[in-house]
């Protein structure tokens, strides 16, 4: 049976809507066709890049537990090293030590006796009693001659509850760091001499 177009061809390529149509039926679909395409990729990829999210929150949730897992192991380093550093300082200085604690004995009187004695980088805490007036006197004379102290802080003055005689007495001494009198018992030369023996 014979088809009958009753609009005449050139007419309709004329008209606005006949170009419209004519490019809607040619280049038109591919166009729509590519956004859709590209719709149906950022759909698909969506799904892609949620997974990889999830995947690293996964990641950061465990590293995370590993970090706090960690830091009791942390602070317990952390504090050794403190300690290390600490025992390496006071190692550097036992000579200067020494010498003042050789000092003190020499200088102290019988009458005094030391309860503790304690060290700061420059300066150290005498706690102790004198069983009288004079002797603690005298011990406050003697540390007065020693050069490398250099001042002498009278914390307390206290007499003792159940003697008033003894007095119970702290004492902050500054002194400067010197090069010390007293030898390193293990150095070179002893070793030499050893060896030789």
């Amino acid at each position: 049976m014979p088809k009958v177009n009753l609009l005449p061809k050139e007419e309709l390529e004329t008209k606005p809507f006949g170009r419209f149509l004519k490019w809607a039926l040619s280049y038109g679909r591919y166009i729509i066709v590519t956004v859709e395409l590209i719709v149906f990729l950022v759909f698909f990829s969506r799904f892609i890049y949620d997974r990889e999210l999830a995947d690293i929150n996964d990641k950061i949730e465990q590293k995370q537990a590993i970090i706090a897992s960690a830091q009791e192991f942390e602070d317990r380093f952390r504090t050794i090293q403190e300690h290390i550093s600490y025992i390496e300082t006071l190692d550097e200085d036992r000579r200067v030590y020494l010498e003042i604690l050789d000092t003190l004995e020499r200088t102290t009187p019988v009458q005094v006796s030391f309860n503790t004695v304690s060290f700061t980088e420059k300066s150290l805490t005498l706690d102790g009693f004198a069983v009288s007036n004079e002797s603690f006197a005298q011990l406050l004379a003697q540390l007065k001659t020693v050069d490398t102290f250099t001042s002498i802080s009278l914390d307390s003055l206290t007499e003792d509850e159940e003697n008033e005689d003894i007095l119970e007495f702290t004492l902050t001494i500054s002194f400067e760091k010197v090069e010390p009198k007293i030898q390193n018992p293990v150095d070179s030369s002893n070793t030499e001499e050893l060896e030789i023996l």
